[in-house]
């Protein structure tokens, strides 16, 4: 009998623990900010516009469009490109400019962090979150759509049951 008593005062205790340690996690850190207003999601929004990748213009190297020679190139542009060109892409070298697959993720996460919290967003007409839930649903087709093309297998050259894609 004592040592159900005993058991029973730990659970207690432990469900207290548990419990009372709840709002700890609700502080807001230092020097960030979630958004909550319109403006302050129009703003994450526009950050991501502004630093929207721009390295499609690389895919063009791996086109007929355009012929890499060291005699009509800088060396710096040679070395930066000529792996591209060449479509080395297992052994490049330290000098070659890399696509920016993360900012089109990062870019996707931000829509979806929009989307996600549309109904949370303060200080906005029905119209200037619809304005803005709706850019978040095309910066994040727009962004699938650019990985697809950059890094997914072409369709017809492919088994669509076993590739993987993005």
């Amino acid at each position: 009998m004592k040592r159900k008593y005993l058991m029973g005062i730990a659970m207690l205790l432990a469900a207290l623990t548990l419990t009372s340690c709840n709002d700890f996690l609700d502080i807001t850190p230092t020097g960030k900010v979630i958004a909550k207003t319109g403006k302050e999601y129009r703003a994450l929004l526009t950050y991501e516009y502004k630093n929207f990748p721009e390295d499609r213009g690389l895919s063009t190297l791996r086109s007929d469009e355009m012929t890499l020679s060291k005699d009509a190139t800088s060396t710096e542009d040679y070395d930066s490109y000529f792996d591209i060109w060449a479509w080395n892409d297992l052994k490049q070298q330290s000098t070659t400019v890399s696509f920016g697959w993360r900012r089109y993720y990062h870019a996707i996460y931000i829509a979806n962090y929009i989307i996600e919290h549309q109904t949370n967003i303060t200080e906005a007409t029905s119209d200037e979150i619809n304005q803005l839930v709706g850019e978040a649903y095309m910066m994040r087709a727009y962004c699938h759509f650019l990985l697809a093309n950059l890094y997914a297998d072409p369709y017809t050259h492919c088994n669509p049951a076993t590739t993987r894609g993005i």
